[in-house]
């Protein structure tokens, strides 16, 4: 039996709460795989196993624990984030088409969820988060959060 697709989504990694900059990230998931990378730094790669998830259930992102350390995800990017890159959007392009049309990965929701995180209004600012909010960036960030945080469970990554 062939292996299922990998799932891959665009989302962004933010250093720390209220942070004006957020750095674009390629999400990969399959069975019992995860990896997480920017065009120039890998975050994580290796066994789902090895990491532990929590959503955020009133914002949307999500905090990963991994032996490489913490890191927080979110679908949509601080306001002074560069875009993603073209290559890193072609490659999020191609595995979703993958998945969506392989029958082991077709029926989760991410493998029918095509998202590239871009830049929105969250400066590190109340303000800004206010901005967000009326934008209705935070309603998709949540959307996005959950859809990730459900496939990562069906990956074999530790979701609290």
């Amino acid at each position: 039996m062939p292996k299922p697709a990998p799932m891959k989504i665009g989302l962004h990694h933010f250093a720390k709460v209220f942070t004006k900059v957020s750095t674009p990230v390629v999400l990969m998931l399959g069975p019992g795989f995860m990896r997480v990378a920017a065009v120039d730094r890998l975050f994580f790669e290796g066994p789902a196993g090895a990491v532990s998830a929590k959503l955020n259930k009133v914002v949307g992102h999500l905090t990963l624990e991994t032996p490489n350390g913490k890191f927080l995800l979110a679908a949509v990017g601080a306001a002074g984030s560069q875009p993603f890159h073209p290559g890193q959007e072609q490659e999020i392009i191609a595995a979703q088409q993958l998945a969506a049309q392989d029958p082991q990965t077709s029926q989760v929701r991410l493998a029918q969820t095509l998202w590239i995180g871009k830049p929105g209004q969250v400066d590190g600012s109340y303000a800004g988060g206010f901005r967000s909010m009326r934008d209705g960036e935070a309603i998709k960030q949540n959307q996005i959060g959950r859809i990730v945080y459900e496939a990562m469970g069906l990956a074999g990554v530790a979701v609290k």
